[in-house]
């Protein structure tokens, strides 16, 4: 999955050009974590990390920064809950900062700037 993440990034950073600017990507890129997930299935927290990939290709696909925010709160969580799960330490300390950066974000330019 995180060799598709890569792939995904490079694609969508590109996503001013002809070749990259298709909505068929998010498909793909679904369809993809989607056979991952399947094949890499161990148990039921192994939902987690693909309920995470598939709505980060969705979300990442998005152009609306604060649509985007909003969405990429439970991408996170989903996270969260599998690296508490795993014990996976460098993990949970990554989502924390990211869920701390996500509401940090939201409060500053969605909630703060909606209020003035």
């Amino acid at each position: 999955m995180n060799l598709l993440g890569a792939f995904r990034s490079l694609v969508y950073s590109n996503r001013d050009k002809k070749w990259s600017s298709s909505i068929a990507w998010p498909i793909v890129f679904s369809i993809a974590f989607l056979i991952s997930g399947i094949m890499t299935w161990d148990n039921v927290f192994s939902v987690f990390p693909l309920i995470a990939m598939l709505m980060s290709s969705v979300v990442l696909w998005i152009e609306q920064p604060k649509i985007n925010r909003m969405l990429s709160l439970p991408t996170s969580g989903c996270w969260l809950i599998y690296n508490i799960k795993t014990l996976s330490y460098p993990g949970i300390i990554t989502e924390i900062f990211v869920l701390s950066s996500i509401v940090i974000g939201i409060i500053r330019l969605d909630i703060k700037k909606k209020n003035k």
